[in-house]
Protein backbone atom coordinates (compact mmCIF):
# COMPACT_ATOMS: atom_id res chain seq x y z
CA UNK A 1 0.00 0.00 0.00
CA UNK A 2 1.25 3.47 -0.82
CA UNK A 3 2.29 5.94 1.85
CA UNK A 4 0.51 9.28 1.88
CA UNK A 5 2.11 12.56 2.94
CA UNK A 6 0.10 12.39 6.17
CA UNK A 7 1.32 8.81 6.82
CA UNK A 8 4.90 9.89 6.29
CA UNK A 9 4.49 12.90 8.58
CA UNK A 10 3.08 10.70 11.37
CA UNK A 11 5.93 8.19 10.97
CA UNK A 12 8.60 10.90 11.03
CA UNK A 13 7.12 12.66 14.07
CA UNK A 14 6.63 9.45 16.07
CA UNK A 15 8.32 8.97 19.43
CA UNK A 16 7.34 5.27 19.47
CA UNK A 17 6.21 2.91 16.74
CA UNK A 18 4.50 -0.49 16.63
CA UNK A 19 4.60 -2.95 13.76
CA UNK A 20 1.80 -5.49 13.77
CA UNK A 21 0.32 -8.45 11.93
CA UNK A 22 -2.94 -9.86 13.21
CA UNK A 23 -4.85 -12.77 11.79
CA UNK A 24 -8.35 -13.81 12.74
CA UNK A 25 -10.40 -10.74 13.68
CA UNK A 26 -8.32 -8.41 11.49
CA UNK A 27 -8.02 -11.01 8.69
CA UNK A 28 -4.32 -10.80 7.94
CA UNK A 29 -3.91 -7.06 8.38
CA UNK A 30 -0.39 -5.57 8.54
CA UNK A 31 0.00 -2.13 10.15
CA UNK A 32 2.56 0.44 11.16
CA UNK A 33 1.32 2.37 14.20
CA UNK A 34 3.30 5.51 14.97
CA UNK A 35 2.53 7.33 18.20
CA UNK A 36 3.69 10.67 19.46
CA UNK A 37 3.88 11.60 23.13
CA UNK A 38 2.20 14.93 23.77
CA UNK A 39 1.57 17.07 26.83
CA UNK A 40 -2.11 17.76 27.36
CA UNK A 41 -2.99 20.66 29.69
CA UNK A 42 -5.78 18.63 31.29
CA UNK A 43 -4.56 15.01 31.16
CA UNK A 44 -0.80 15.51 31.38
CA UNK A 45 1.35 13.33 29.16
CA UNK A 46 -0.65 11.29 26.66
CA UNK A 47 -0.11 10.08 23.13
CA UNK A 48 -1.63 10.48 19.69
CA UNK A 49 -1.56 7.34 17.56
CA UNK A 50 -2.11 6.63 13.87
CA UNK A 51 -2.78 3.27 12.23
CA UNK A 52 -1.31 2.90 8.74
CA UNK A 53 -2.28 -0.13 6.68
CA UNK A 54 0.63 -1.55 4.70
CA UNK A 55 1.36 -4.65 2.67
CA UNK A 56 2.88 -7.59 4.45
CA UNK A 57 4.33 -11.02 4.00
CA UNK A 58 5.08 -13.88 6.37
CA UNK A 59 7.85 -16.39 5.83
CA UNK A 60 8.72 -19.31 8.08
CA UNK A 61 11.94 -21.23 7.61
CA UNK A 62 13.30 -24.40 9.13
CA UNK A 63 11.45 -26.18 11.89
CA UNK A 64 7.84 -25.08 11.35
CA UNK A 65 5.81 -25.39 14.52
CA UNK A 66 2.32 -24.12 13.74
CA UNK A 67 0.89 -21.31 11.68
CA UNK A 68 1.81 -17.73 12.50
CA UNK A 69 -1.27 -15.98 13.84
CA UNK A 70 0.28 -12.79 15.16
CA UNK A 71 3.49 -10.78 14.86
CA UNK A 72 4.38 -7.69 16.83
CA UNK A 73 7.37 -5.46 17.39
CA UNK A 74 7.56 -2.24 19.41
CA UNK A 75 10.31 0.30 18.76
CA UNK A 76 10.42 2.70 21.70
CA UNK A 77 12.22 6.03 21.51
CA UNK A 78 12.57 5.61 17.76
CA UNK A 79 14.00 9.13 17.39
CA UNK A 80 17.21 7.75 18.95
CA UNK A 81 17.49 4.65 16.75
CA UNK A 82 19.96 5.42 13.93
CA UNK A 83 18.78 2.54 11.73
CA UNK A 84 15.15 3.65 11.96
CA UNK A 85 16.15 7.27 11.30
CA UNK A 86 17.96 6.13 8.14
CA UNK A 87 14.91 4.17 6.98
CA UNK A 88 12.47 7.04 7.44
CA UNK A 89 14.86 9.55 5.84
CA UNK A 90 14.67 7.44 2.66
CA UNK A 91 10.86 7.03 2.67
CA UNK A 92 8.80 9.18 0.30
CA UNK A 93 5.09 9.73 -0.23
CA UNK A 94 3.75 7.20 -2.77
CA UNK A 95 6.31 4.55 -1.76
CA UNK A 96 4.93 1.04 -1.39
CA UNK A 97 5.79 -0.30 2.06
CA UNK A 98 5.79 -3.99 2.95
CA UNK A 99 6.47 -5.56 6.34
CA UNK A 100 8.33 -8.84 5.94
CA UNK A 101 8.10 -11.07 9.01
CA UNK A 102 10.54 -13.98 9.02
CA UNK A 103 9.99 -16.69 11.62
CA UNK A 104 12.55 -19.39 12.41
CA UNK A 105 15.47 -17.78 10.59
CA UNK A 106 17.60 -20.19 12.65
CA UNK A 107 20.80 -22.17 12.49
CA UNK A 108 20.94 -25.89 13.36
CA UNK A 109 22.70 -25.04 16.63
CA UNK A 110 19.87 -22.70 17.62
CA UNK A 111 17.24 -25.33 16.85
CA UNK A 112 19.14 -27.96 18.87
CA UNK A 113 19.05 -25.62 21.89
CA UNK A 114 15.35 -24.80 21.52
CA UNK A 115 15.69 -21.18 20.48
CA UNK A 116 14.35 -19.44 17.40
CA UNK A 117 15.30 -16.29 15.52
CA UNK A 118 12.48 -14.05 14.27
CA UNK A 119 13.13 -11.01 12.12
CA UNK A 120 11.22 -7.98 10.89
CA UNK A 121 12.30 -6.33 7.65
CA UNK A 122 10.75 -3.34 5.94
CA UNK A 123 10.70 -3.26 2.14
CA UNK A 124 10.28 0.09 0.40
CA UNK A 125 9.43 0.00 -3.30
CA UNK A 126 9.57 3.11 -5.46
CA UNK A 127 8.96 2.36 -9.12
CA UNK A 128 11.50 -0.31 -10.08
CA UNK A 129 13.77 0.43 -7.10
CA UNK A 130 13.50 -1.70 -3.94
CA UNK A 131 15.17 -0.97 -0.60
CA UNK A 132 15.15 -3.61 2.15
CA UNK A 133 16.11 -2.94 5.77
CA UNK A 134 16.29 -5.13 8.85
CA UNK A 135 14.29 -3.39 11.58
CA UNK A 136 14.85 -6.01 14.28
CA UNK A 137 16.05 -9.57 14.77
CA UNK A 138 15.51 -11.38 18.06
CA UNK A 139 16.22 -14.80 19.53
CA UNK A 140 13.50 -16.40 21.62
CA UNK A 141 12.40 -19.65 23.19
CA UNK A 142 9.12 -20.94 21.75
CA UNK A 143 6.75 -18.94 23.95
CA UNK A 144 4.35 -16.01 23.76
CA UNK A 145 7.07 -13.33 23.95
CA UNK A 146 8.30 -14.28 20.47
CA UNK A 147 7.96 -11.64 17.80
CA UNK A 148 6.22 -14.13 15.47
CA UNK A 149 3.68 -16.03 17.53
CA UNK A 150 2.28 -19.34 16.37
CA UNK A 151 -0.63 -21.65 16.93
CA UNK A 152 1.23 -24.44 18.73
CA UNK A 153 1.23 -27.97 17.41
CA UNK A 154 1.66 -31.14 19.44
CA UNK A 155 5.33 -31.21 18.39
CA UNK A 156 6.09 -27.77 19.78
CA UNK A 157 4.19 -28.38 23.03
CA UNK A 158 6.10 -31.62 23.62
CA UNK A 159 9.54 -30.15 22.92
Amino acid sequence: MKLTKDNLKAIRQATDICFRFADGFNAGKHTIEPSKRIKDPVYGETSARAVIDVSGRLEAYGNKQGDIYEAFYYLGSCKFDPVWQTIISLMRADDDVTLLWIANNDSEAMTEHGVFNDELRIVITRGKKTLTFSVYSGTYTNQTARMCRRNLTELSVAS
